[in-house]
């Protein structure tokens, strides 16, 4: 079988050490928290028109964005690695490693335009939010399509494998584009604005930047545990691709589920840290509004 590049898409182990039902546990740890929290902070903001703020746009298009990631990149594909074949049908093969991908991609690129957003000081109006994130989306997609044109429609249906055949141009540069693109540069852009803004702080700007720098802050925090969480898979996928004799190894399928876990993990931290942040949003916001005694006259 062709070799190619993401976990599913590895020659499939014959042994695992009996170690597969701790790995069907750690994805469902990740994979619950992960779909209850995105889906409470979108509860939440639908709901609750307090939280329809511009911050709070940018935070349900990063919650969609890993929901999506949830459904094809914390349970499809690992499932499929773990049973050594594809169940799910030839559709959802060609949408798997898009939509997982496409997933990463907004959410890290959703930060970017919100920390962006914030550096230039004037609040967003919804509508540009909007726009902003469809945009976002509409490049991730452009970005991400090749990962479903290039899907091996002849493992598929002779193997019931998954895979993507890469082109023998691009089939070793892959993964360290696909490491740029979709950890790297979500990072060092957002860090570059938040430099920036302590830069501003530093010459003593004004007090306005205080409030900015500690908004663009947790957006860099973000985006560091997005590429902290990720890097794991993509070095060993870097390291496939130069190394002959680690793609031989028996074990390379549970490196690589183990690298999957770790990099899954970013949603579930996400999740949590997006829910508390809208409540307590919400919660300033209730204390804000006065109260109105009614004085009934007798």
């Amino acid at each position: 079988m062709e070799y190619s590049w993401s976990g599913r898409q590895l020659p499939y182990s014959t042994e695992m050490g009996g170690i597969e039902p701790l790995f069907y546990v750690a994805f469902t740890v990740l994979l619950v928290p992960g779909v209850v929290g995105n889906l409470s902070v979108l509860l939440m903001t639908c709901c609750y028109g307090r939280l329809r703020t511009p911050a709070g746009i940018y935070v349900v298009n990063v919650a969609v964005a890993d929901l999506l990631f949830c459904v094809f990149g914390v349970l499809l594909d690992p499932v499929s690695v773990l049973l050594r074949r594809w169940p799910f049908g030839e559709t959802l093969c060609y949408a798997c490693s898009f939509s997982e991908h496409l997933g990463v991609f907004v959410h890290g690129y959703t930060l970017v335009v919100a920390a962006a957003r914030v550096v230039a000081g004037r609040p967003p109006k919804l509508r540009s939010c909007h726009l902003s994130n469809a945009g976002v989306w509409f490049l991730g997609t452009v970005v991400c399509l090749p990962q479903m044109l290039f899907v091996d429609a002849r493992a598929l249906t002779v193997h019931g494998q998954c895979i993507v055949k890469w082109p023998a141009t691009v089939k070793t540069p892959e993964p360290f584009i696909s490491f740029v693109a979709l950890a790297a540069s979500p990072f060092l852009l957002v860090s570059a604005l938040y430099a920036w803004l302590r830069a501003s702080l530093w010459l003593g700007r004004g007090r306005a930047f205080v409030r900015r720098a500690s908004i663009v802050r947790v957006f860099w925090l973000m985006t560091l545990l997005q590429l902290l969480c990720r890097m794991p898979l993509h070095v060993t996928r870097c390291l496939l691709g130069v190394c002959a004799a680690m793609r031989a190894t028996s074990h390379i399928t549970v490196v690589v589920l183990a690298t999957r876990a770790i990099a899954a993990a970013v949603v579930c931290f996400t999740a949590a840290f997006f829910f508390d942040l809208s409540a307590k949003q919400l919660s300033r916001r209730v204390r804000q509004v006065p109260s109105v005694a009614v004085n009934y006259g007798s």
